[in-house]
């Protein structure tokens, strides 16, 4: 038989009782407050609050993403904050994104899928990884799209560093040894 449900003056009841705040015992605990139970983290972020995030990277409004992305403004904001992915300075909020990104790169080795922290990290895997296909398609041959990735060394969260593959010759090759092709891998993860 299921267990009958607790009615709200209950909870308040209950959560008075056990020394929280009435807010916190009606479950929306006041800023500074915290929550009775931590949030349920499945390790991945869902397609709405990477919407929400991309969103918030472009107009820098926590509103006005959570609402593009039909999320909960409350609920967007407490991922920002408990993910690290910004922080508040004053009435403002300022990026201090540190998500790991898992990426398909081209480096020294050949093609590996790499987990970088941050979206720097991964935007210059990603740029490369255009420059690439741009030199094999479009501008094939031009190796002027390849100079500003000359040198260039990404560190994953492993602490192993891979420099990105700007070998005209090398790229041509990895290109006519078939598989996969250069399609990219591109997962935030939490």
């Amino acid at each position: 038989m299921p267990r009958k449900r607790k009615t709200y003056r209950e909870r308040i009841e209950s959560g008075i009782a056990r020394g929280l705040s009435r807010s916190q015992a009606a479950g929306h605990p006041r800023a500074g407050e915290p929550y009775i139970r931590p949030p349920r983290s499945t390790g991945f972020l869902d397609d709405k609050l990477i919407t929400a995030l991309r969103t918030f990277r472009s107009n820098n409004n926590v509103s006005a993403a959570a609402r593009e992305a039909h999320v909960g403004r409350e609920r967007f904001r407490r991922f920002l904050d408990a993910e690290k992915v910004a922080a508040r300075q004053g009435r403002a909020w300022k990026i201090t994104d540190n998500l790991v990104r898992e990426v398909d790169m081209i480096s020294q080795g050949g093609r590996l899928v790499v987990r970088v922290r941050g979206f720097d990290a991964a935007s210059a895997i990603e740029k490369h990884n255009a420059a690439v296909r741009a030199f094999l398609g479009k501008r094939r041959g031009d190796i002027t799209v390849l100079a500003p990735f000359i040198g260039v060394v990404i560190t994953d969260t492993a602490g192993r560093k891979h420099t990105l593959q700007t070998g005209p010759n090398r790229l041509l090759r990895l290109a006519s040894t078939g598989g996969d092709g250069f399609e990219a891998v591109y997962k935030i993860l939490i």
